[in-house]
């Protein structure tokens, strides 16, 4: 069994990132703690990478980037059998990037400024369980079904409050 340090120097990460200082920080940041990281501008840039070179462990997405945004990218990602199960993780300076992040599918959401402790966690987290297309697919198609209850979420977004988890878990009465 590796440890904790050991997951975290052989863990890869395809960073997607339009503003380029906040893509250089990222890259420095993670290739200091250990991890091996490959880095895009936009979501056309993160599938041209990915389908000419090994697959990664992880992607951390931003949302919002010229040419193709981070859903594109996502639904992009989806259809393509062979990237399909890469677990993403959403980076975000959008208000409405949690909503945004569980309708594409992400592991989790972090916000911009990040922490690096929650970047860091949120990565090992998002590429823990490995999870396959098909629970991919069903978790959306199940998020679609009711918008109003998405039922419990597959993982706590990094940063996520007991409470707020308990607030997003719970039906909204009957009117």
């Amino acid at each position: 069994m590796q440890s904790a340090k050991s997951q975290i120097e052989t863990l890869s990460v395809l960073v997607v990132e339009d503003d380029q200082d906040i893509r250089v920080t990222l890259e420095d940041t993670l290739a200091s703690e250990g991890m091996r990281v490959a880095t895009a501008a936009n979501g056309a840039e993160a599938l041209a990478y990915l389908r000419a070179h090994a697959l990664p462990d992880v992607i951390l997405l931003d949302l919002m980037m010229p040419v193709m945004d981070g859903p594109e990218f996502r639904a992009a990602q989806l259809a393509d059998d062979r990237l399909a199960a890469i677990p993403v993780v959403v980076l975000s300076a959008n208000r409405d990037s949690r909503s945004m992040a569980r309708a594409i599918g992400a592991a989790s959401v972090l916000s911009k400024p990040l922490d690096l402790e929650a970047l860091v966690e949120a990565l090992e987290r998002a590429h823990a369980p490995k999870s396959s297309v098909g629970a991919i697919r069903a978790q959306q198609a199940e998020q679609a079904e009711d918008d109003l209850d998405p039922g419990p979420p597959t993982e706590r977004f990094v940063g996520e409050t007991d409470s707020a988890t308990d607030v997003r878990r719970k039906k909204l009465p009957n009117s």
